[in-house]
């Protein structure tokens, strides 16, 4: 219920805000709104004020529009070239000041993240070791010609890596040692993009430690930091799971408080599932390294901004692996906003802020039937020094109107059809092991 009632104030707010934008520029310049509409579908309440606007609201809370004659070309009373560029920009400005709001709703709240002190990689596979000289610690400085400073960075660097002469996807790398080279990136996962081979650093802490475990039975507790495994240091919990997985005996070095020691372990099979499906495991839960952060309404902003950017270059481009296929429409929205919504409230403030701002900077786009479209044709108006002949306006308009509606569409069915994308459906359970398995250090 709570998701929902997120989803319907984040998205509902957007569109109603943005949509208000342009009623207050047409009160500003006393400019008749016969209509302003909340959701789409049947009406639901009416009301008409004493400016003969009629206020709607609709069945459904995902949309709306105000309607203003004097934006239409073939107006009896038409708005001013400067008026029609201040209606059409103050659309955007509303999901500026919303996006402001939100990112003002993140500082006030904060929400746990991983902290980013620099781009250090934590894990490299095993495969990319024997291929390149990129190691654990190294600090990675520059991807694809990219400056890097943190591990955000080198993510978006390497998914939006431009195509090479070669059929195989690669990335080329700078560290701060000085060495360089490059590596295959190949195109995969949930959401088909590029897959790395390498991760940050993920301190191995553990959180928890399961009863007739090899942990439990080597002596491990919750707090214990995993240093070493048969002296090779270790800096993500991947390259534990890696060792382990051969199920033979690993000599481990481990942190307790101001004291260290050594235990051997060896992976063991337990039942992940009721259905009875195992898996080779030490027994023990990670605690992830996260800390609550307030960030500001300027670096929300500027990150928000940065990322929507980002985006419409490298679907842009058609040297990027990026393209429609990792849009999203209504649905994809709504997805993300129900999961956003069940961490934290800075989650959903944060995708308020994204939703807001790509709402303000596409609709800026000089594509007719949007807010930009209007801007351009006013420009060319005042450029020209009268108005753009209203038949081939309108038969424009219309053509980039259902170019718009189709993309719509065809993205919203992608991202239904791809609805459970990204997530793993398997009921599992706590892991349970055979009390009668011998010591794992034996």
């Amino acid at each position: 219920m709570l998701s929902i009632l997120t989803i319907i104030v984040i998205f509902g707010s957007a569109i109603f805000l943005h949509e208000l934008g342009h009623y207050l520029a047409c009160r500003f310049f006393r400019i008749k709104t016969p209509e302003f509409a909340v959701g789409f579908g049947p009406t639901l309440l009416k009301y008409t004020d004493s400016r003969e606007t009629k206020w709607m609201l609709k069945i459904i809370p995902l949309g709306g529009y105000v309607k203003i004659p004097a934006m239409e070309p073939e107006s009896k009373e038409p708005a001013t070239t400067n008026q029609k560029i201040a209606i059409a920009i103050a659309g955007p400005l509303g999901n500026l000041f919303t996006g402001i709001l939100a990112a003002a709703i993140l500082w006030f709240s904060g929400w746990p993240q991983t902290p980013e002190k620099d781009s250090t990689i934590g894990w490299v596979s095993q495969e990319l070791q024997a291929e390149t000289s990129l190691r654990p610690g190294d600090q990675l400085i520059n991807i694809n010609g990219n400056e890097v400073k943190t591990w955000e960075e080198v993510a978006w660097a390497i998914i939006l890596g431009t195509k090479t002469q070669t059929s195989m996807p690669m990335t080329s790398f700078k560290t701060k040692s000085g060495k360089t080279g490059v590596f295959a990136t190949p195109i995969g996962g949930d959401y088909n993009i590029r897959q790395a081979g390498i991760d940050k650093i993920s301190i191995p802490k553990i959180s928890m430690v399961i009863s007739q475990s090899p942990a439990s039975k080597a002596g491990l507790m919750t707090g214990d930091i995993i240093l070493e495994i048969n002296d090779e240091p270790i800096l993500s919990t991947k390259r534990i799971r890696e060792i382990s997985a051969d199920g033979k005996n690993h000599e481990f070095k481990v942190k307790r408080a101001d004291m260290t020691f050594t235990t051997k372990m060896r992976s063991e099979e337990a039942q992940i599932t009721e259905d009875g499906q195992t898996l080779k495991m030490l027994g023990v839960y990670w605690k992830e390294d996260k800390a609550w952060q307030h960030p500001s309404v300027w670096e929300s902003m500027q990150r928000a901004v940065s990322s929507t950017f980002r985006g419409i270059i490298a679907l842009l481009n058609p040297k990027t692996d990026i393209g429609v296929q990792h849009m999203s429409s209504a649905p994809g929205i709504i997805k993300m906003i129900h999961v956003h919504s069940q961490t934290s409230l800075g989650h959903a403030a944060w995708m308020a802020i994204i939703i807001n701002i790509n709402l303000a900077i596409l609709n800026l786009l000089p594509i007719p039937a949007l807010d930009g479209g209007h801007i351009l044709i006013a420009l060319i108006q005042k450029i020209k020094g009268k108005p753009v002949n209203p038949h081939i306006r309108r038969r424009i308009e219309i053509v980039c109107f259902l170019i718009l509606i189709i993309f719509m569409i065809y993205v919203s069915v992608q991202d239904i059809r791809n609805w459970n994308r990204g997530e793993d459906n398997t009921e599992y359970i706590q892991p349970r092991f055979s009390p009668s398995s011998p010591n794992p250090g034996s």
